[in-house]
């Protein structure tokens, strides 16, 4: 074996491996792999230590030591780890994105996967498995193909009996119970009857809390369940039923909900959207509230960005693994891109307006992927910029999102403000100004009959008016 410190990430599946008796299960999550001489294998434990990495495995091979460190359940986070471990380590070998079975893998060409391998004795007994294995998964078809039957909630309910709180099966099960409880409260909000999460609330806590043993994606839907259900009681967000943006006791309740969600967390894939709604609540109350201050929300943004995947990172795997765009895009750049916009978001609310400019320029420039993020910032960008007189510039934004050609869809918005009738609106004063009245006629006519109920409808029919005369 070479001296040198090779790193290597794949799927790593042993067969027929024993610990002290005991066969460990496959293992199917990507690991990062670190090849070294004894002379520095304390070294290399020593850093691995120090990250906090999650379980280190040891094992010997021939007169030399490999070091397995996982799982990460998403591939994304392992090249993070790596890009780190790199810099402590610096004869680490450059790795190579592979696709296999729909996953994401990391690969080194001279990785190898020995069937012999020697167990260190310090290597004791593998943990439970906290990923949706192959097992589980097959368990989680079979209760999800029951969703048709009228007596649903029954059978799902009849399968808990004889598991306990500690078999990954029971984690499952509560997690579609849950689903089923919250959906039925949720639909009699919605339709204006009285309503009541407390049960599925219970279940989503235990599951978060890992009170219930499940594996890991559970208790990451869990915890995003649990700061919808908070936000829905406490009506502070506009798709509630008679939204209330005057409660600061009810504001803040949210707030600790989608802080402690952030914090139970260990999946990066539901991470980032409990960043973004912690995030959103703190800028809420300290504009709305002045509970706090809009620095203290960058802090916390700038904080949240160092413990996620960079957009670097995902911008990497996007470009690689296309067949994984959706999952990527809605999991890491959707959320990091709504966490930029509200950094851009603190200046403006700071009246640091030059700032505000800068940030929104640079968020749609670097999110073109992402329709809701970009075109809000465009539109940002061509209202600042046309405050500063820069009229050219402004058009240039306003026209780029009028005509856009993403779906548009409620998450292309924020607080169902819809940035093509806006920048549709201000366009249209622009048009006027530089004497082109019938491309603003057409445009005002665009947004009456495509937007009949924006929020720029009164303004519009105005313009309209003064353009009779």
């Amino acid at each position: 074996m070479k001296k040198t410190v090779i790193i290597a990430l794949f799927f790593f599946v042993f067969s027929g491996l024993m610990v002290r008796g005991e066969e460990i299960p496959n293992l199917t999550d990507p690991y990062i792999l670190l090849s070294t001489d004894t002379a520095r294998l304390q070294h290399v434990e020593y850093v691995c230590k120090q990250l906090q990495f999650p379980d280190v495995k040891t094992f010997q091979v021939g007169e030399g030591n490999l070091i397995v460190i996982g799982p990460f359940l998403h591939g994304a986070m392992a090249y993070e780890n790596l890009r780190v471990i790199e810099k402590h380590i610096p004869l680490a070998k450059q790795i190579r994105l592979s696709k296999k079975e729909g996953r994401i893998d990391f690969v080194h060409p001279s990785a190898k996967i020995n069937s012999n391998f020697i167990v260190d004795s310090r290597l004791g007994k593998t943990p439970t498995s906290t990923y949706l294995s192959n097992e589980y998964s097959d368990y989680y078809e079979r209760i999800n193909a029951l969703k048709s039957r009228p007596d649903y909630l029954q059978q799902i309910q009849s399968l808990k009996k004889g598991l306990s709180v500690s078999d990954p099966k029971m984690g499952i099960i509560s997690k579609f119970e849950g689903d089923y409880l919250y959906r039925t409260e949720f639909n009699k909000l919605i339709s204006g009857k009285a309503s009541s999460f407390k049960e599925a609330k219970a279940l989503y806590r235990k599951l978060a809390r890992n009170e219930i043993q499940s594996p890991r994606e559970m208790r990451g839907h869990a915890a995003i369940r649990l700061i919808f259900i908070e936000q829905a009681e406490n009506r502070t967000e506009v798709w509630c039923p008679n939204p209330d943006s005057s409660n600061k006791d009810a504001y803040f309740k949210v707030y600790q909900t989608c802080r402690d969600a952030y914090h139970y967390l260990d999946d990066e894939r539901f991470k980032p959207e409990a960043a973004v709604h912690k995030i959103a609540k703190m800028l809420e109350l300290a504009y709305r509230f002045n509970i706090g201050n809009c620095d203290d929300v960058r802090k916390a943004i700038e904080s949240v960005k160092a413990d996620l995947p960079s957009s670097e990172t995902i911008r990497l795997i996007n470009q690689s693994i296309m067949s994984d765009r959706e999952f990527i895009v809605h999991k890491y750049r959707y959320n990091m891109s709504t966490i930029d916009l509200m950094y851009a978001e603190t200046y403006y609310y700071e009246q640091n307006f030059q700032e505000a400019y800068r940030c929104y320029k640079k968020v749609a420039e670097s999110y073109p992927d992402i329709p809701r993020t970009h075109l809000s910032a465009l539109r940002w960008q061509g209202t600042l910029a046309m405050s500063f007189g820069n009229d050219d510039e402004a058009i240039h934004c306003f026209e780029t999102v009028v005509n856009d050609k993403s779906p548009e869809n409620n998450e292309n918005t924020f607080g169902k403000r819809n940035p093509r009738s806006n920048s549709g609106f201000w366009l249209g004063r622009l048009y006027i100004k530089k004497g082109k009245k019938q491309e603003a006629k057409k445009l005002f006519q665009w947004i009456l009959n495509t937007y009949p109920d924006s929020r720029e409808r009164e303004h519009v029919i105005k313009c309209m008016e003064n353009l009779k005369d």
